[in-house]
């Protein structure tokens, strides 16, 4: 019988900064839908702001990475949607 190694892995934490990531890209394309003068970095600190994050909890930088790869993703996924509905 082989024997397990027991491994500890904070899956809320885990869990909590893909969640994280998700509302504060969907949170920052709407605030640039609906106001498209507010900049992508004045609609991060809003986030920030109103979800009480402070920039150890949530780094403004590493939030801007995430932001434009799930940007690029997205828009890829988006073209890629409308190619197929107009084939």
């Amino acid at each position: 019988m082989p024997r397990y190694k027991p491994i500890v892995i904070n899956c809320a934490k885990l869990l909590r900064h893909d969640k994280l990531d998700s509302m504060m890209f969907g949170y920052v394309i709407g605030v640039t839908n609906i106001l498209p003068s507010v900049p992508i970095t004045k609609a991060l600190e809003l986030f920030m702001r109103d979800f009480n994050l402070s920039e150890d909890e949530y780094s403004m930088d590493s939030a801007m990475n995430m932001y434009y790869k799930m940007f690029k993703e997205f828009r890829v996924y988006h073209l890629n949607e409308i190619n197929k509905k107009v084939i």
